[in-house]
């Protein structure tokens, strides 16, 4: 269904093209995103799946890629003229002969890809995995020694209740 979406607003962009900030590039980057798990975005079948799964803190946001300056102008539709007045509804010819074949990406072959990944996204979400496992990894350490040190205090309390249980057998046996 969401192809059909994607398709449905490229048939619009094709009868409008002064009417949307987005380009072709854009339509087709999104649509390569929900099917080549490259982003997190559209992962999963639900938010509550993507939150216990913690997608948002493991994968790079689809829209983050998108967004960044280094990237963003080519996702930009020149032809865009912002509307005069707010809310200006749009009406499109439905008939046959007004609804095209999307032939480039229907009939596209290897050649288009995404972009790859600009390195300071990347860097900035391995420096964040980074840092997260290694505050884990402290509060692991952490515990470990609490537990070490509770477990030497333990043993500490059991020498000293051995010694004085073979204190009093000492007594009791001088005793009788």
């Amino acid at each position: 269904i969401f192809l059909q979406f994607i398709d449905c607003t490229w048939q619009l962009t094709k009868q409008f093209p002064t009417e949307f900030e987005f380009n072709e590039y854009f339509l087709l980057t999104l649509l390569d995103a929900v099917y080549s798990t490259r982003f997190g975005t559209f992962l999963c079948n639900c938010e509550k799946e993507r939150i216990e799964l913690r997608i948002a803190s493991l994968t790079v946001s689809l829209w983050s890629y998108v967004n960044d300056p280094k990237s963003i102008d080519k996702f930009l539709n020149t032809l865009y003229m912002k509307p005069k007045t707010p809310y200006q509804a749009l009406t499109p010819y439905v008939s046959s002969g007004k609804v095209v074949f999307w032939d480039s990406y229907y009939n596209r072959g290897e050649e288009f890809e995404c972009s790859p990944l600009p390195d300071s996204m990347i860097h900035k979400r391995i420096a964040s995995l980074l840092a997260e496992k290694f505050e884990e990894y402290q509060a692991l350490t952490k515990k470990e020694q609490e537990q070490s040190q509770i477990i030497e205090s333990l043993k500490q309390s059991l020498r000293e209740k051995d010694n004085t249980i073979e204190e009093l057998k000492s007594k009791l046996s001088s005793i009788v």
